[in-house]
């Protein structure tokens, strides 16, 4: 329900910012954010996945000394983290701003917004509340931040704000937002350890979680430059105006794809205590049980979109927003499928390791490049979303060809992969 209200909530939020600002300013507000975003994607280490991943383990034995430990570190890693891609960010809109479509004068509205990425550290509190199963938290603070960007845009959009309002007003919702989370996960964490008492042994292999957090960081940076990479690729070749139509094709399908994101949410560390277990085959049966019901799902998403997309696009974002309807195909088509895939990532990359996922992306990322370039430049802007639907079905097929590989030993050895 909250993963839901979330959505629904940013989907309103985006309905006022684009009947407020139209085509240009909309998406010279998505490029500024795409831009800064890309950044804090590259440089993330996506710590609450090694959190669950290594954390598992200390919950079983009870060692929450050593969970904060790891807590610890991977809030550390956050911090370096985001200050290296607010400074990159930064660097950028000084410097090269015009590489991305927008006019100089904008340079420092990029850099009020890179600041704010400083501060987005709640990746690691993220996964201290969802390995503890308390998924309510972080998704208190989402529905928190959703509603506040809503009242927000009908704020500005009452008074006719310029684009500066919404750049400064829209990253301090979410300065405070990634505030919030990172104490709340940091308090928790050190009640849980003094409640279940001090324990000695408390060291824990940096390098191994080191080396999973890498991995897990360049799968996620691959990813991001899926996301935010084509909107800047399409601000580059056919200015900002494509980029704001591209962008609110590609926040709609990713809308209508969140129904799937709660289950991401809870399916992770429920793999991760299978896997921890040596119950693999459970795991399987666990990731073919929740897959299935998504995959209708999205089907019949797909098949209603087709007819009722391009008159859902002009009635909530205006008119000149319906040019969109292509990119809402194609975007839709690689978002429903990732959808599908939820489950069987974490599968992967419990068993195998998260390298695994890492070479996939890259496979998949080659499609996503020839797709993106080559349709942008011979077709033009209903290409914008081709390369990522390339890049998520090459991924599906790797992934269901994995999957069905991992083996179940008939000792419950934790050995996966065949020769």
């Amino acid at each position: 329900m909250g993963t839901s209200s979330v959505s629904a909530l940013n989907f309103v939020a985006l309905g006022i910012n684009t009947n407020a600002l139209g085509v240009l300013l909309f998406g010279q507000l998505i490029v500024i954010q795409s831009v800064t975003e890309l950044f804090s994607g590259i440089f993330s280490f996506k710590t609450w996945q090694s959190l669950n991943r290594f954390g598992a383990g200390d919950l079983a034995e009870g060692n929450y000394s050593r969970l904060r430990r790891r807590y610890l570190f991977a809030l550390g890693l956050d911090f370096v983290a985001a200050l290296a891609a607010s400074l990159t960010a930064i660097v950028v809109f000084l410097f090269f701003i015009e590489a991305f479509g927008l006019d100089s004068e904008l340079k420092w509205l990029g850099v009020v917004y890179a600041i704010s990425a400083g501060f987005q550290i709640r990746s690691a509190s993220v996964g201290i509340f969802r390995l503890t199963e308390r998924f309510g938290i972080p998704i208190m603070f989402n529905v928190a931040e959703a509603a506040a960007l809503v009242v927000n845009a009908a704020v500005l959009w009452w008074i006719a704000a310029p684009l500066e309002y919404y750049v400064y007003s829209i990253a301090l919702i979410h300065v405070v937002t990634a505030i919030g989370v990172s104490l709340s996960g940091f308090i928790m964490v050190s009640r849980l350890e003094k409640h279940e008492g001090v324990r000695n042994n408390s060291d824990f292999g940096r390098r191994e979680f080191m080396g999973f957090a890498l991995a897990v960081s360049a799968t996620g940076t691959i990813g991001i430059m899926l996301r935010r990479g084509e909107v800047l690729i399409i601000s580059l070749l056919l200015g900002p105006a494509a980029a704001g139509l591209f962008g609110v094709a590609f926040r709609g399908a990713y809308f209508l794809a969140r129904f799937a994101e709660a289950g991401k949410i809870s399916v992770y560390p429920v793999i991760a205590k299978l896997v921890a277990n040596r119950e693999i085959g459970e795991a399987k049966r666990t990731v073919l049980r929740a897959s299935l019901p998504v995959a209708g799902v999205a089907l019949v998403i797909f098949l209603i979109t087709i007819p009722f997309g391009r008159m859902v696009l002009e009635l909530v974002f205006g008119e000149e927003f319906g040019a969109a309807y292509p990119n809402l195909l194609w975007l839709m088509a690689g978002t429903l499928t990732n959808a599908c895939l939820f489950a069987a990532l974490p599968l992967i990359e419990n068993t195998i390791g998260a390298g695994r996922i890492l070479k996939f992306s890259c496979i998949a990322f080659v499609a996503f490049l020839g797709a993106s370039f080559g349709g942008l430049t011979q077709i033009g802007l209903p290409a914008g979303g081709m390369g990522g639907a390339a890049y998520f079905i090459t991924l599906a097929a790797l992934v269901v060809w994995q999957v069905r590989r991992i083996r179940v030993p008939a000792d419950a050895d934790a050995s996966t992969d065949t020769p």
